[in-house]
């Protein structure tokens, strides 16, 4: 079931590149709705992809029949930086997309996943509803409407050897996810080298052994079977990993006013329940895990701090204006600041 629910192609993609999308009385589906053509990772089957055709079948029903999804899921249209140049070119109208994807149309959403600097969901939710309208905004200067958040929770570092200290990190061979700057400058403030792979070539690397360590959530290291060439979970997490459902901003805005409007409340009702649904199933995974063999490494107060401080060290390197630079430092500044704002109120809670 959990490895149902697994956003599954975070990697399990199947590149098949379909025709491009055809003049706009060839974009109404049946019954003549005028369909919005949106690529997800998640495949058939998942509660994913249930919640996605949930949410087509009520905007069809609430617009009369006028609006709807053609959805083309399990990675069918390739990769995120495939998919965006799809989008770009007319062949797609908008998907759901990771925060690397997200972060190749506006760098500032990486900070909802500063590494080692999430403690808590409370956290996650205070920051993001901090920064919603600004990345909103953002994305529509970017030629996107956001209709919502989703999330893949909390990402840990699995590996075949026990990993609680820098050094440990140091002695591992890891996987870095290909294309995420966030990711490749983390592994580097430990000096380390990480493997740059495609999400679909990590298994077979596994059991080749020429990688040992992989960074991701729960469910999804159940869903890619990748627990099955691994030991060892690190309780301390890596990050909270967010994503989005985008949509072209012309394609938004030739929409008549009261679809826009159903596609904004539908979107946020609808990116609600896909989190809350993750939430639950990274917690039910993690049992999952436990009961095959995945043995939970804890931390402690000082090797949780030092991991603190790196990330916050890759952080500000990654903070600024100009190549390379992801966020800037006011932004970050900020952030810290709500930060630190949760942690006082859950200590005085």
């Amino acid at each position: 079931m959990v490895r149902q629910a697994v956003w599954g192609a975070l990697g399990l993609a199947v590149l098949a590149a379909l025709a491009p999308v055809p003049a706009e009385a060839q974009r109404r589906g049946r019954r003549g709705a005028e369909e919005l053509k949106l690529a997800l990772l998640a495949p058939e089957g998942t509660s994913w992809a249930r919640l996605m055709h949930e949410f087509d079948a009520e905007l069809r029903r609430r617009s009369g029949e006028a609006l709807g999804l053609r959805l083309y899921l399990g990675g069918v249209q390739g990769d995120e930086k495939v998919v965006l140049r799809k989008i770009k070119v007319g062949q797609l109208h908008g998907g759901a997309f990771t925060g690397m994807g997200m972060g190749e149309i506006v760098s500032e959403v990486r900070a909802l996943e500063l590494p080692f600097q999430y403690d808590s969901y409370a956290q996650v939710d205070h920051v993001r509803q901090r920064l919603d309208a600004r990345l909103r905004e953002r994305f529509r200067a970017g030629g996107y409407e956001l209709l919502g958040w989703f999330e893949l929770g909390f990402v840990h570092l699995f590996s075949t050897r026990p990993i609680r200290t820098v050094q440990d990190v140091r002695s591992a061979k890891p996987w870095v996810w290909e294309g995420d700057p966030l990711a490749e400058a983390y592994f580097k403030a430990f000096e380390v080298s990480p493997t740059p792979l495609p999400l679909p070539d990590v298994l077979t690397s596994l059991q080749t052994g020429l990688i040992d360590t992989v960074y991701q959530s729960p469910m999804a290291c159940v869903g890619f079977q990748w627990y099955t060439k691994l030991s060892y979970m690190s309780d301390l997490p890596l990050a909270c990993a967010t994503g989005g459902l985008l949509l072209k901003r012309s394609v938004f805005e030739r929409l008549p006013r009261e679809h826009q409007e159903l596609l904004r409340e539908l979107g946020e009702q609808y990116s609600a329940r896909v989190i809350q649904l993750t939430r639950e199933e990274n917690e039910a995974a993690k049992q999952t895990l436990q009961e095959h063999g995945i043995r939970i490494v804890p931390f402690d107060a000082a090797e949780s701090a030092t991991f603190r401080e790196y990330g916050k060290q890759v952080s500000y390197q990654l903070a600024g204006e100009g190549t390379g630079k992801l966020f800037p430092r006011a932004l970050l500044d900020e952030v810290y600041a709500w930060l630190a704002e949760t942690r006082d109120k859950a200590g005085a809670d």
